[in-house]
């Protein structure tokens, strides 16, 4: 069995990367074969070995964390997560992408077949995205967002669902998240009553589109425009 995730989510530990002035990255050597398994749980990892087709066979009992199997990772990081929490406790505690997608929705609407041709002017749209990806080795991002001895912090998200990333407007979206999941179908209810149990609802507010930072997301952006994009780094003024 892989047994439940023991280490944070991918966003969360990306948060408090950026949240921080400074961050140390780490990484343990061999860390598998540094944790002991319970005796009585090393017979089954058991293995033959010869070193030569005419040698006796050899049988091992691996008394570490063996890599490869289900259970290797639960294993690890659970036992880094303990030892972290006994020794430091206070430790313990794609936006260009859219246009991609916007082709391969637009190729799908178009019915071809999977070994179909591409329609010339799809094509010559994907040919024009190929060429302008290099831009992104010119986009920085700040790892640092904060400021040293900041008065007052607030985060506000900015959200969008415009017809071709998502597939309803943003004004109907927030009348779902106002109202009662059991009212909706089950495909908005079940994400209506996930925004609720996170968010404070009656904060939502509508926000036009041209102010609207998330809009060049749902509607996806080429890089080479995107690195002069002032509402997406600076947002609404």
């Amino acid at each position: 069995m892989t047994g439940p995730t023991v280490q944070p989510e991918l966003f969360s530990i990306l948060l408090n990367f950026w949240c921080h002035q400074y961050a140390l990255i780490a990484d343990i050597e061999k860390m598998y074969r540094q944790i002991m398994i319970n005796e009585e749980h090393r017979d089954l990892q058991r293995i033959l070995w010869r070193t030569e087709s005419s040698s006796p066979i050899r049988h091992f009992r691996l008394n570490t964390v063996t890599y490869g199997t289900s259970s290797a990772p639960f294993l690890a990081t659970r036992q880094v997560a303990e030892d972290s929490h006994n020794k430091f406790p206070q430790i313990s505690k794609i936006i260009v992408l859219i246009k991609y997608k916007c082709i391969m929705q637009n190729i799908w609407e178009k019915g071809v077949a999977w070994d179909g041709d591409i329609p010339n002017e799809l094509f010559d749209e994907f040919l024009l995205h190929i060429s302008n990806i290099q831009m992104l080795n010119h986009i920085n991002i700040d790892r640092w967002v904060l400021v040293s001895k900041p008065i007052d912090v607030q985060m506000h998200v900015f959200c969008d669902a415009s017809e071709k990333a998502y597939g309803a407007y943003s004004m109907v979206t927030l009348h779902w998240i106002l109202g009662q999941p059991n009212r909706w179908t089950t495909f908005v209810a079940n994400r209506v009553a996930e925004i609720q149990k996170i968010t404070v609802p009656s904060q939502c507010k509508h926000i036009s589109s041209v102010d609207n930072p998330a809009d060049v997301v749902s509607r996806g952006i080429s890089p080479e425009l995107l690195i002069d994009n002032h509402i997406w780094w600076h947002g609404p003024t």
